[in-house]
């Protein structure tokens, strides 16, 4: 009989932790600056789920973005929300991400035609990335360009 009441009664202990640990503040503040964590931990428990065989393919979809949106929290929890201004390209780069995943272990439905999707998606993200931290200076994102172009043909005919 005293075994069948422990149970309950460090049910009730945690139950009181909780509430007093609520009522001083020191749950809000947790969950404020660790709310990325469960979900990069999300994401982590999706990818495991299909390595592991359990789930299928289309796991991997949700799994590679919201990965890559965890990260992107955990920086705006750290350096503030004010560089989403500089970094929302990584939101179309989380939708490559997974997409690209699943499109190389998946072999799902119309994966052939999701893997170039994907990397699209992705040079875009990055194009839009790269405008926004340059502050949208077209002309010297333009000569960036453009060396980069001359750099890559004459990188190719020297070394064939």
């Amino acid at each position: 009989m005293r075994n069948a009441k422990l149970p309950a009664i460090v049910t009730i202990l945690a139950v009181i932790l909780v509430l007093v640990l609520g009522k001083l503040g020191v749950i809000g503040f947790l969950f404020r600056i660790l709310w990325p964590i469960l979900l990069l931990g999300l994401g982590i428990l999706l990818h495991y789920g299909y390595y592991r065989g359990k789930w299928i393919a289309a796991v991997l979809l949700p799994a590679g973005m919201i990965v890559v949106y965890a990260v992107l929290f955990i920086l705006c929890t750290i350096f503030g929300w004010g560089i989403l201004h500089v970094m929302w390209p990584i939101f179309i780069l989380g939708v490559a991400v997974g997409l690209y995943e699943w499109a190389s272990w998946g072999r799902g439905l119309g994966w052939e035609k999701a893997q170039p999707v994907a990397l699209l998606l992705a040079a875009f993200s990055g194009v839009c990335l790269i405008l926004a931290i340059l502050s949208t200076n077209l002309v010297l994102f333009c000569f960036i360009l453009l060396a980069a172009a001359v750099a890559y043909i004459a990188f190719r005919y020297r070394f064939r």
